[in-house]
């Protein structure tokens, strides 16, 4: 499941409109097509609100070290013939 983009202007001022008029945040979210949790931490934060982009697990190898490992297990299996 892929993340959407962060929130547009047009959908942070719905969100503000539709919980002025006593509207639930599951039911804000389903009416712009976005989850509980981004309508929960837009109205927490409001002003300071950001979508943050997982930097994903951080490789302890580096290029040359993944290239080394290849290398190696390719000779490993030469038969030497």
């Amino acid at each position: 499941m892929g993340q959407k983009e962060r929130l547009s202007e047009v959908e942070k001022g719905k969100i503000l409109a539709f919980k002025e008029t006593g509207l639930t945040n599951h039911a804000i979210a389903k009416k712009i097509d976005r989850s509980s949790s981004v309508v929960d931490n837009f109205l927490k934060k409001n002003d300071k609100y950001v979508l943050y982009k997982g930097s994903g697990t951080v490789s302890k190898l580096t290029a040359r070290s993944r290239w080394k490992i290849c290398r190696l297990t390719i000779g490993s299996s030469d038969d030497g013939g």
